[in-house]
């Protein structure tokens, strides 16, 4: 039976993403969304796009969604101000990763592969994003600034226009408990949010957000045909 899965906010633990597509059993009849922040933070942003890829090459069903890093890493070539703004988000990471010193030196296999990501995708009564969606404040449901960018964005979503669809998305990282509670409330609420903070270490939450006490570092998975989770434990 073919499934609908999505993973959002990788960033760069391709060795993370490479066990939960095990743990899944991930196979050719599934549809896979990639819901964007690929890359940026973790150490192996080249192995993770190498391993997509190389699945995609052997007839895997994987679609992939932009996030605010993708951009901002694109970006980063229209001025001194935008690459620095790129590297104080992890951008450093990336570049070693693929062995470069900008995003011009990347191999245009690569830059093929980010340049192809969509904005949104919509599949049954699922609309992937990757940050969220406010068109109470915005004319348009998709504006690039906002499905890139927002936060604390639920008040903000025309319930109305949703109908009976349902909003899956990232960008903001949350403990597992607060996934599995907004799980549970999925009917109802009809969002939800998987970035489990895979990137986020003890020593990088320490160095970024000191003084805060959350427990992330996981990789979170959401079957929506079974309506199941899965969750990683950060292994890079």
């Amino acid at each position: 039976m073919s499934r609908i899965l999505a993973i959002s906010d990788i960033h760069g633990c391709g060795k993370t993403f490479i066990k939960l597509l095990q743990q899944v059993g991930f196979n050719k009849t599934d549809k896979l969304y990639l819901l964007g922040d690929l890359i940026d933070r973790g150490a192996n942003t080249r192995l993770l796009i190498d391993h997509i890829l190389k699945l995609k090459q052997e007839g895997y069903l994987i679609e992939k969604l932009l996030g605010n890093h993708e951009d901002l890493m694109m970006k980063s070539v229209n001025s001194p101000e935008d690459l620095e703004r790129w590297l104080k988000n992890g951008g450093d990471k990336t570049l070693e990763s693929f062995g470069v010193r900008s995003y011009d030196e990347l191999e245009q296999e690569y830059k093929l592969f980010f340049k192809s990501m969509l904005l949104k995708a919509e599949v049954d009564e699922y609309i992937f994003v990757h940050a969220g969606i406010n068109n109470l404040q915005f004319k348009d449901p998709f504006l690039p600034s906002v499905v890139l960018w927002t936060r604390n964005w639920y008040e903000f979503l025309d319930y109305k226009w949703l109908g009976n669809r349902y909003v899956i998305h990232g960008h903001t990282p949350q403990e597992i408990d607060k996934i599995k509670t907004q799980f549970e409330n999925f009917e109802e609420n009809r969002v939800l949010n998987i970035d489990a903070g895979c990137c986020y270490t003890p020593e990088f939450i320490e160095k970024e957000y000191p003084n805060k006490n959350i427990s992330l570092e996981k990789l979170c998975c959401v079957d929506l045909s079974n309506r199941k989770l899965y969750f990683e434990d950060n292994i890079e």
